[in-house]
């Protein structure tokens, strides 16, 4: 096979078969032809499941619907009026169905047991659920010609030329029905203020939107189709009449879907099954992701998504952690979760904000057809929102950042950009200032930065902090003009702003870090309009956090060493410049608050984690059995029922994986070193290394490798920077080490755990963003691929060992510039245990024509590049890849699936981010180790 023949196939997306709708319902009636009703059930299948598991809410019960709707196809598909519409028409008898069968599920009094995607449907807020229910009834009252162009190109996901081939109608027919439906929707949607492209999406992402392949699973619905009553009833309602020879023709139909589902999936010469098309940017289809099994340690302290905010209760005895449309609350004394009634909700722009009571958030959200931006008030208890302000804006200022604050009092809301910021009545929901910040001339490289924006404790004043500006601005909120500002701050401007509760102090960490110098912190006491006191952060600020206690006492959070990840708290009083007692920190820590008492410091990280101190000691004043950084590494152990886990801080984990509990606390490996830089681990956290930079040449590293199950050192290596991935080779004798520069880039190094020997696989330096790599099963060799091509290195030699070519103009949509590199083209690859196969994640949901090309998850043969099948997914953002020992299952961070399908066998939760997975010997469970130190153990088959 050719190179572009090879990547053909793994890219592009193979159209729909040309027959028309008419023609094979033609053929059916005429014959009972198999193959045409086959195609008509592909074809349209998926579509009919989504309409009909958003009616019902259970996907069993949505099966019985979609198996109905086409019984009845069997039996009236013959006599349609407008065989040309056929699309519409499906879609009108599954609603019809779906209702019927809703009610008849209500009144059944037996039913004892929760519907099966109960779950999934107590979590999507009623917000969602009332927007999809509003879409299908637009849809449904769009005149028959119109609804059938929408429903293929928007609920099927086909092209305007698939569509068009679908219908019958020509391309140019199509898209003018296609506009005329598009157009009706906006006015009817617009009137009850929802915009087209969110509703769109709605129904794409919603329930029932599952990956490529038929829409039913061919044995149950066989079976089913034969003997399901529930089915034959439905139909019978709809029909009148059902006769045996109809079920039992249709159940003869399922067969020949299911071989056509089971012949595509066999390797070999066969073309392969189409790629299902993917709504771009669309995230995972709703799936129940079931509680894990075991939850090895515990959530204590530990927020489930990015973290944005922490806050302390009024009496000190709660900690609220707020971030991603999630609110959780804390027991101070022993950091277990509190129970409390909340919604979680998905924000849509970036920077949310928890009002002062903890009931509500305040959300920003753009619209993009029309262009709006708006702001969101969401209630916490219901997930429901209410449209607090509608912010103005020209469409040639959607590229410029903005950034939001909320006053205290909760009454005024603020938005800043680069020329000016505005300051919002959210009680009269209307404009009460405008600010302009002209920019200087010298200035004009920054000009797109968005200022720096906090209120003062008490809500009177706004303080505006700019890019490259040591002055913190004071603007009077009653007034809207300038007050004497803050001066003195320090070179650049400010990346951090704190105020005491009092309001007496204010603190601003400089932008700029100054060799041999550090990072300003400049102090002002607001009582007295003097010169401010500076401190000095040695090892610079980036990534820290201000935090003030009671009586001007100030925390600061900010780096061990320079650009580590290690944090260091230091304590001052004001006025008082030595001594300051510090203490270590969590990694990468970025929100500080402190308990109105003084007495604990909460310190959170951006992942998630949270960490308790005695202010007075500097000691952990509460214990989680979690890791305090995110977990990098997991795998069972040499101790049957054992899993190991490794964090990025180095620290290690062992517990017992039928209960859960630790047979030991998380902890350092046993020489206790420090990884300042963080540390790299093999994916099983059997092996982690610590980076550090040599003391006699500040250019040269060191890399130290330890045994993280018993702690013993093992070797070191000189490297030419920290090493930021280790990855394992089967067999156990080597390990092969990702080592990073000082301008990101990679370089490649195979060890030998026996002789210490390093052998050098890519010497010239890698861009992280385009290349992905893995070590096949065979244990020899080590693949490299980005979206040019894909080659193998002997592990023992550093010699190539085969390479197969991504021509020019073979991958899509392909920059016409030569040297225009696209980056995250290929997200992950992982290498088969038997070492014949790669399994890969080909982006595509990200570019303009992602409907086209959605994300697709590969498997090619490992030094040919031919493709032995694949299908699309609706996971676009996959960091990694695994097989399970005997290579029947594969996981990625929100995925299970079937290795010889390519079916999805079960969901993961997208927060906690899971950024390590390793499957038991017997691949019956999936250990997951997340972005907040947490860890999980889940059953792999969702059954």
């Amino acid at each position: 096979m050719t190179t572009a023949a090879t990547i053909t196939r793994l890219l592009a997306v193979v159209p729909a078969p040309p027959a028309p709708d008419a023609d094979l319902l033609a053929r059916f009636a005429a014959g009972r032809d198999d193959a045409a009703f086959a195609e008509l059930a592909r074809r349209h299948g998926r579509m009919v499941r989504a309409v009909a598991r958003r009616a019902v809410g259970d996907a069993h019960l949505a099966e019985d619907v979609a198996q109905a709707a086409f019984l009845v196809l069997a039996r009236k598909g013959g006599r349609l009026a407008h065989p040309d519409r056929l699309a519409g028409w499906l879609f009108g008898v599954t609603r019809r169905l779906a209702r019927k069968a809703a009610a008849r599920h209500r009144r059944d009094a037996h039913r004892t047991e929760p519907l099966a995607d109960g779950l999934a449907a107590r979590v999507r807020s009623a917000e969602w659920a009332e927007l999809v229910r509003i879409v299908d009834n637009e849809v449904a009252r769009l005149p028959a010609a119109e609804q059938v162009s929408v429903v293929l190109c928007y609920f099927e996901g086909m092209t305007q030329d698939e569509a068009a081939r679908a219908a019958g109608w020509s391309v140019r027919t199509l898209r003018r029905r296609l506009t005329a439906g598009r157009d009706r929707l906006r006015r009817r949607l617009g009137r009850r203020g929802i915009a087209l492209d969110l509703a769109l999406l709605a129904v794409a992402v919603g329930p029932g939107t599952g990956t490529a392949g038929p829409c039913f699973n061919p044995i149950p619905a066989v079976s089913a189709l034969a003997a399901n009553a529930r089915a034959e009833g439905l139909a019978r309602s709809e029909l009148g009449s059902l006769t045996g020879a109809v079920a039992s023709w249709c159940a003869a139909g399922m067969v020949a879907i299911g071989m056509a589902a089971g012949l595509a999936a066999t390797p070999g010469p066969r073309p392969e099954p189409p790629v299902a098309a993917v709504p771009p940017g669309a995230p995972l289809a709703t799936m129940p992701a079931a509680e894990p099994v075991i939850r090895l340690g515990s959530a204590n302290l530990r927020h489930p998504a990015d973290l944005s905010e922490l806050r302390f209760s009024a009496d000190g005895t709660q900690l609220l952690s707020y971030g991603r449309g999630k609110l959780r609350r804390w027991n101070v004394k022993t950091g277990e979760p509190i129970a409390q009634t909340v919604t979680d909700f998905a924000p849509t722009f970036g920077q949310t904000i928890l009002a002062p009571d903890a009931a509500t958030v305040i959300s920003p959200h753009l619209d993009y057809n029309p262009l709006r931006f708006s702001a969101r008030e969401y209630t916490l208890a219901t997930g429901q929102y209410r449209e607090a302000l509608a912010l103005p804006m020209d469409p040639n200022d959607s590229l410029y950042p903005r950034r939001f604050t909320l006053s205290p009092d909760g009454t005024l809301f603020a938005e800043g950009r680069a020329a000016e910021a505005r300051i919002w009545d959210l009680k009269a929901r209307s404009l009460r200032h405008r600010i302009d910040l002209p920019v200087v001339k010298s200035d004009r490289v920054f000009e797109w930065i968005a200022p720096l924006l906090r209120f003062t404790p008490d809500s009177k004043y706004l303080a505006i902090v700019r890019a490259r500006s040591p002055t913190v601005q004071l603007w009077d909120v009653a007034t809207g003009r300038e007050t004497p500002p803050l001066t003195g701050s320090g070179q650049s401007g400010a990346v951090a702003l704190s105020f005491s509760p009092d309001g007496r102090w204010a603190a601003a960490a400089d932008a700029v870090y100054l060799v041999g110098s550090g990072t300003k912190v400049a102090i002002w006491d607001m009582t007295r309009p003097t010169a401010p006191w500076l401190v000095t952060l040695p090892d610079g600020f980036a990534g820290g956090a201000l935090a003030f206690g009671p009586d001007g006492v100030l925390y600061t959070v900010s780096p061990a060493v320079v650009d580590g990840t290690a944090r260091v708290v230091t304590r001052r009083e004001p006025g008082v410049v030595l001594p300051t007692p510090q203490w270590a920190g969590p990694r990468a820590g970025s929100k500080a608050v402190v308990s109105p008492d003084g007495g604990t410091l909460a310190v959170g990280t951006e992942s998630g984690v949270i960490v308790l101190y005695d202010t007075r000691t500097g000691t952990e004043s509460v214990r989680s059995l979690a890791h305090a950084a995110g977990v990098v590494g997991i795998g069972y152990g040499p101790v049957a029922g054992a899993v190991r886990t490794l964090a990025a801080d180095a620290s290690t984990g062992d517990w017992d994986a039928a209960s859960g509990k630790p047979r030991g606390r998380p902890g350092p490996p046993a020489d206790g070193r420090d990884a300042a830089w963080g540390v790299a681990g093999t994916a099983d956290g059997r092996w982690a290394v610590t980076s550090e930079q040599s003391p006699a040449e500040p250019k040269a590293w060191i890399a130290t490798l330890q045994d993280a199950w018993t702690g013993e050192r093992k070797n070191t290596w000189p490297v030419t920077g920290p090493v930021k991935k280790l990855l394992t080779v089967p067999g156990g004798a080597r390990l092969v080490a990702v080592i990073e520069d000082q301008n990101r880039r990679e370089s490649v190094e195979s060890w030998d755990l026996a002789t210490g020997r390093a052998v050098p696989i890519r010497t010239d330096l890698l861009n992280p963003m385009q290349h992905r790599y893995a070590v096949l099963g065979d244990g020899k060799t080590f693949a490299l691929l980005d979206e040019g091509e894909c080659t193998g290195y002997d592990l023992t030699t550093g010699r190539q060992r085969f390479v197969w070519k991504m021509p020019e103009g073979v991958v899509p949509l392909r920059p016409e510039t030569p040297v225009e590199k696209r980056w995250s083209l290929i997200r992950a690859v992982a290498g088969s245990p038997d070492g014949k196969t790669l399994a890969i994640v080909v982006g595509g949901a990200a570019r303009p024509d992602g409907a086209k090309r959605p994300p697709s998850l590969v498997v090619v043969e490992a030094e040919t590049g031919r493709v032995v099948r694949r299908v699309a997914t609706t996971d676009p953002t996959p960091a990694w890849l695994v097989f399970s020992p005997d290579g029947s299952r594969l996981a990625g961070p929100r995925c299970v699936w079937d290795a010889a399908t390519l079916a999805e066998v079960r969901r993961l939760p997208v927060h906690p981010e899971v950024t390590a997975a390793a499957f038991s010997p017997d691949g019956r469970f999936l250990a997951s180790g997340h972005a907040n130190g947490t860890a999980n153990v889940w059953a792999v088959d969702a059954k």
